[in-house]
């Protein structure tokens, strides 16, 4: 079967390997969607993956196979993973956090992923998409599911606030659109992108700022009219942005750091001490994946928009890493069609 696997820094091969095995307690999936995370940038840049994985855990696909003790799904089910598979057995799954688990495996990063023809999962490790959905759309509710695992860390502190998002890729646009369903009172966003920036706007942002071209403090003065921004989602995942985090959100504000910095960040301590300000970080989503799904198929949040191009597996280098990473890149979501 075809398969991207991760090579090594920058290179991803696209090539014949074995299927996978099918364990008694597993179903096979034939992907149909897979999309190209942000994570999957950072590990293509930097190195953060293991070496010979088939890459892709932002993906949709069709049960083809079960294992001989499964019962629960049949054959021709349209389906999501989680991104999660925990042991069950550590002391954070008794505590009801799999995403922390001590002995965590994740599809596309730890395991064999969705870029590829056919991937083996455990049948506890999918979920069933709802008829209304196609399966471009339910690619995408992994990354869905993290923004909303991170509003459940901000509990009650959205409804009636100032809202800034950093940074408009796919966890940012939803952080958008998740703002504004909890109540936001003003959601704004930065972005040096001009087409997310057109994009965060149409999915609900108040304002968009160009850091690269605008003072943001200043913008947001003028705004918010001078009240400031009560919370600040980070999505972008840049040492810079985060540290600026300290200076733009208000006294006794919080922060939520969504996106994965690949190196050491500065923060102003001294700020956030005298602030009284709150930092929460968030790692990907778990039991809020049915939750994900039934937004989506009530149009609660809108996945299609941001899908700006489907690529075919063979071009998921050129077309898919090494585009998304120009400087001049229009890509927002970038998908690997596997049927074509």
């Amino acid at each position: 079967m075809r398969a991207a696997v991760y090579q090594d820094i920058r290179i991803i091969t696209v090539k014949e390997v074995p299927e996978p095995e099918l364990g008694p307690y597993d179903v096979m999936v034939r992907p149909k969607f897979c999309g190209i995370c942000g994570t999957d940038l950072g590990a293509y840049q930097h190195g953060t993956y293991g070496m010979k994985v088939i890459l892709g855990h932002e993906f949709s696909g069709e049960i083809v196979e079960l294992g001989e003790q499964v019962s629960e799904w049949k054959v021709g089910d349209r389906v999501v993973p989680n991104s999660v598979i925990p042991c069950n057995r550590c002391s954070f799954c008794r505590q009801g956090r799999h995403n922390l688990c001590n002995n965590l495996q994740m599809p596309g990063i730890t395991i064999n992923g969705g870029f590829a023809d056919l991937v083996a999962l455990p049948r506890t490790a999918i979920y069933k998409i709802p008829e209304t959905v196609n399966y471009d759309v339910a690619a995408l509710v992994e990354p869905l599911t993290t923004v909303l695992h991170g509003f459940k860390r901000l509990r009650s502190t959205v409804l009636g606030r100032n809202i800034l998002v950093l940074g408009t890729g796919a966890i940012g646009l939803f952080s958008t659109q998740i703002a504004r369903l909890n109540g936001a009172n003003l959601v704004g966003a930065t972005e040096i992108n001009k087409t997310r920036r057109e994009l965060a706007r149409s999915l609900g942002a108040d304002f968009v700022i160009n850091p690269a071209k605008e003072n943001v403090s200043l913008r947001i003065e003028q705004f918010t009219d001078g009240k400031g921004i009560d919370t600040v989602i980070e999505c972008t995942g840049a040492d810079e942005a985060i540290s600026e985090s300290f200076s733009i959100v208000n006294k006794g504000g919080n922060i939520l750091v969504l996106g994965l910095c690949e190196v050491p960040v500065e923060a102003d301590f001294l700020m956030g001490v005298l602030n009284e300000l709150k930092i929460l970080f968030a790692y990907c989503g778990y039991p809020e994946f049915e939750a994900a799904l039934q937004l989506i198929a009530a149009k609660r949040v809108q996945v299609k928009p941001m899908i700006s191009h489907v690529i075919k597996l063979e071009d998921i280098v050129e077309q898919g890493f090494e585009a998304i990473l120009r400087p001049d890149s229009i890509t927002v979501k970038v998908l690997v069609d596997l049927e074509k």
